[in-house]
């Protein structure tokens, strides 16, 4: 019985990626307008992307928006979860927090 629990987590968490990552396709394309009409980003592009870090350990950023705000180079990073829970912003915040070093 556990170990059939266990393997059910396992596929409703792939599920939800599966749905998060479909989210996030479908936003993909408002991004530049977003970023524009809220913060006065003028994206170049918007992308999904692996940071590496010096040690060798990697953050997977979701939607990585990078333009200029009055000429200054800026990032809008963000990402998608079709259930967020406190977990999930305790994990993005430390992401940003290693992000902001780089």
């Amino acid at each position: 019985m556990a170990k059939s629990h266990h393997q059910v987590q396992q596929q409703v968490g792939g599920l939800s990626d599966v749905v998060g990552y479909g989210i996030e396709d479908r936003l993909m394309r408002f991004i530049p307008d977003f970023a524009c009409l809220e913060f006065g980003l003028e994206v170049d592009s918007v992308e999904r992307r692996n940071v590496e870090y010096a040690n060798g350990k990697y953050d997977e950023v979701n939607i990585l928006a990078s333009g200029h705000i009055n000429g200054e180079p800026c990032f809008l990073i963000a990402e998608c979860k079709a259930k967020p829970g406190k977990r999930d912003a305790d994990r993005f915040n430390g992401m940003l927090a290693r992000l902001a070093k780089i």
